[in-house]
């Protein structure tokens, strides 16, 4: 037996454009587009099981075995995912020091400077409707060759091909944190400098008082 013999192959007639599954009632449960320019795609109505995740029609995907669902790139890595609203319970950023390399303390007053440079606007998307709510966030300027709107490059994302894709709020959130704790140090000072202006002060009033 050949190896192409091994293959069943099941062809459509060059005039079809479907193939439908169906039970004994008519209800459609499967249709399989057949036509050569390829316009009708292949249709499930029922939930669907592939191997360990389960799809139903109620727009949900289930793990079976309740393990982690993984988006993952043909040779390595994590793919990147677009969508829209994201409600989560939990968000967490892989920041192993196992998995990082040139590992340096920060230098919290140069990021809380990037920080105070930003410009922040508040808009709404082009396909925002009229109750929408005010947003509010930096802008990233891929409009203008002389940029209208100041977002340091380090806050900047861009996709595979190196477009401008968003701002990265990982980096622009710890970005933050350097300048809470920038921000923590200049009040520590001032308390230090209050607490020795009371003591003077303090000096000078027994002496007057002596």
């Amino acid at each position: 037996m050949s190896q192409e013999s091994a293959y069943i192959h099941i062809l459509a007639d060059q005039g079809s454009t479907w193939w439908r599954v169906v039970d004994f009632s008519g209800k459609e449960i499967a249709n399989f587009g057949t036509d050569v320019a390829g316009s009708n795609a292949i249709e499930f109505n029922r939930e669907l099981d592939i191997g360990n995740f389960h799809i139903n029609t109620g727009h949900t995907f289930t793990s079976w075995d309740k393990g982690a669902i993984h988006f993952a790139k043909g040779g390595g890595g994590a793919a990147d995912i677009y969508a829209g609203a994201v409600n989560y319970t939990s968000l967490v950023k892989s920041s192993l020091l196992s998995v990082k390399r040139d590992v340096q303390k920060a230098d919290t007053a140069y990021w809380a400077q990037l920080v105070n440079s930003i410009d922040l606007a508040t808009y709404q998307y082009k396909t925002d409707d009229n109750t929408s709510h005010l947003r509010l966030s930096s802008i990233v300027d891929d409009v203008n060759v002389t940029k209208q709107w100041q977002l340091p490059d380090v806050f900047i994302s861009r996709d595979e091909n190196g477009r401008l894709n968003g701002v990265d709020d990982s980096v622009l959130l710890n970005a933050t944190l350097a300048t809470v704790q920038e921000q923590q140090k200049q009040i520590d000072q001032l308390n230090g400098h209050n607490m020795e202006l009371e003591a003077r002060l303090n000096k000078l009033e027994a002496k007057l008082n002596g």
